[in-house]
């Protein structure tokens, strides 16, 4: 089984739950997408024991490409520029 304490290649922060894009508890396994939801990093699981690599450029592509993860993608950005323009615990 693979555990779910990955570190963001990115922004270096912990991430220990993992979700599918419609936020139901979901199971790792290597080759699945993961987006950091600190900085955004899109990272490939690459094994077993949790480690994280970057994605081709075909695996990018498709990614990119893909209607759900748009989606994801772009409500995160939206959330993440919301929190930007309240301060912590306004709204």
């Amino acid at each position: 089984m693979l555990r779910h304490n990955m570190t963001c290649p990115e922004c270096g922060n912990f991430t220990d739950t993992v979700t599918d894009p419609i936020g139901k508890p979901a199971l790792l396994r290597p080759g699945s997408v993961m987006i950091c939801l600190y900085c955004g990093h899109v990272s490939i699981v690459a094994d077993t024991r949790g480690n994280v690599r970057e994605p081709t450029t075909d695996e990018s592509l498709e990614i990119h490409q893909d209607p759900l993860m748009r989606l994801v993608l772009a409500c995160r950005k939206m959330v993440m520029e919301r929190k930007k323009e309240k301060p912590h615990g306004k709204g």
